[in-house]
């Protein structure tokens, strides 16, 4: 079951503290757009209606941010374990913030995309 934006941790990770403001920010705007209906699935492919029809509740609030939790395999040299969280903002950008680590050492870097900017950054 989704979580309502107000259940979310929203603060923005370490590993992305040097673009916490537009995290913040894209983390604010979680206006709803519109209800779920049916009639927004007409004139998709048959099996994307289908699966969004029994993935979405009919009236279900649509949100214009999201925030993703995600871990698997990076890599940097060699293949790594690396967890990172995502904000993404419908039409306005996202910021994904990841933590992978050299033995004991962290190495943290995020992805940006806001107002136009794109910015890859280890740390």
């Amino acid at each position: 079951m989704p979580h309502a934006a107000a259940d979310l941790n929203t603060a923005a990770p370490r590993s992305a503290r040097r673009v916490a403001d537009v995290w913040t920010d894209l983390a604010t705007d979680t206006t709803t757009l519109a209800n779920f209906s049916v009639d927004m699935v007409s004139g998709l492919p048959e099996p994307v209606a289908r699966w969004l029809l029994r993935s979405i509740d009919v009236g279900a609030a649509l949100r214009t941010s999201v925030i993703v939790t995600m871990s698997g395999q990076i890599r940097i040299g060699a293949w790594r374990a690396f967890e990172a969280r995502q904000i993404i903002a419908a039409r306005r950008g996202y910021v994904w913030a990841a933590v992978a680590r050299f033995g004991p050492l962290p190495v943290r870097g995020f992805d940006r995309y806001s107002d136009g900017v794109v910015k890859c950054v280890g740390v």
